[in-house]
């Protein structure tokens, strides 16, 4: 045990650098988020039929699909898809 807290001593600059830059992707992702989740239920909302029905699709589609092929979608075939994604790295 005493190993640990020496490890957690020795590197606590890292693990504080890790936590702010996992707080800050955290907020970025929920405003985002609710700015997405805002902008699909207006237009599911609109008396427009092909933007309601656009939203409809939209949320069952992601309701459908299980989480982790979301998530293979959107970091393997996303990133192929558009190359101006790979310029940011």
């Amino acid at each position: 045990m005493g190993e640990i807290i020496d490890i957690a001593i020795r590197y606590r600059s890292v693990f504080l650098e890790g936590t702010i830059g996992t707080l800050q992707l955290a907020a970025i992702t929920v405003f985002f988020g609710m700015l997405l989740g805002a902008v699909v239920a207006f237009m599911h909302m609109s008396k427009f039929k092909p933007l309601s029905w656009l939203a409809g699709l939209y949320v069952n589609v992601l309701r459908g699909t299980p989480l982790l092929v979301q998530l293979y979608i959107f970091y393997m075939f996303v990133p192929e898809m558009s190359p101006w994604i790979k310029s940011l790295d």
